[in-house]
């Protein structure tokens, strides 16, 4: 709220403003700390422009890399080789980029100067979450994982589905079902009984999942989260034995196949 402080030394007339005294400004304590702060500011704005400007002005010396444990070391000295004793205003970030990201295992890549003449590599790794027969693995994309000797995949469920003619990669439609089914799977408690063992995708878009005590899952090619949801709730009233399969393609009803023969609707 605007105080009415100042008598005019002339004429006597109040005037609504600046706290006054015999015609001059009086220093209150606020606009003391407003003055503080401008001129703080003032000074890290021209600290952080002195610093961005030396970051890119020193050549680069050394290579700090982050976000990864087991960096590829054909991909570290190709960067190196690109960007050591160079200034960091002449190098090309979308090319080291490039360069990163050639690595399968990389998911995004962001590359930073730092003013002590250090190139920071900031690295944010694929997250496998299926792996593969003959090796490999599968992103929460889609993407396949090459197989690497410092890393271990087969803890992962097995993921069992069709692939591009000669080649290990998935086809562009079943990489979108597996990015959708892990998006599912995310999204649901996970109550199935020792854990998820492999999911099966068939060439209709079917997927079935197997679970650690046996059980075979069929939920059908959409509608997963519903189904997922289903089993969750459904799973302690039916109390399946190891090697039945539930079929939850239908909307009404839970059809249970015996492993020692017979079929059930619930």
């Amino acid at each position: 709220m605007t105080k009415i402080r100042y008598v005019g030394a002339e004429d006597g007339r109040r005037s609504a403003g600046p706290a006054r005294r015999g015609g001059r400004r009086v220093r209150t304590p606020e606009r003391e700390r407003s003055h503080t702060m401008r001129r703080l500011l003032a000074a890290g704005t021209v600290a952080v422009v002195f610093l961005l400007t030396l970051s890119l002005m020193m050549p680069v010396r050394a290579l700090k890399v982050s976000g990864r444990v087991l960096a590829d070391r054909a991909m570290l000295k190709s960067v190196a080789d690109s960007c050591f004793h160079k200034r960091a205003l002449r190098i090309d970030r979308s090319y080291v980029r490039a360069l990163v990201l050639r690595d399968p295992w990389i998911e995004e890549a962001r590359i930073l100067p730092l003013p002590t003449g250090v190139l920071w590599v900031r690295l944010r790794e694929a997250r496998p979450v299926f792996s593969l027969e003959g090796g490999g693995a599968i992103s929460a994309d889609g993407r396949f994982l090459p197989p690497r000797r410092d890393i271990d995949v087969s803890g992962l469920p097995r993921l069992r589905a069709p692939r591009r003619e000669g080649t290990t990669e998935l086809s562009k439609a079943t990489r979108q079902l597996v990015r959708e089914l892990c998006v599912a799977l995310d999204r649901t408690p996970w109550t199935w009984p020792s854990g998820l063992v492999s999911v099966e995708v068939g060439a209709d878009g079917d997927v079935t999942l197997t679970t650690g005590s046996g059980l075979v899952v069929v939920l059908g090619s959409e509608g997963w989260d519903r189904r997922l949801a289903t089993f969750a709730k459904t799973l302690p009233l039916l109390r399946p034995r190891s090697g039945d399969r539930l079929d939850f393609r239908f909307r009404r009803q839970v059809v249970v196949t015996s492993a020692a023969g017979g079929r059930n609707g619930g």
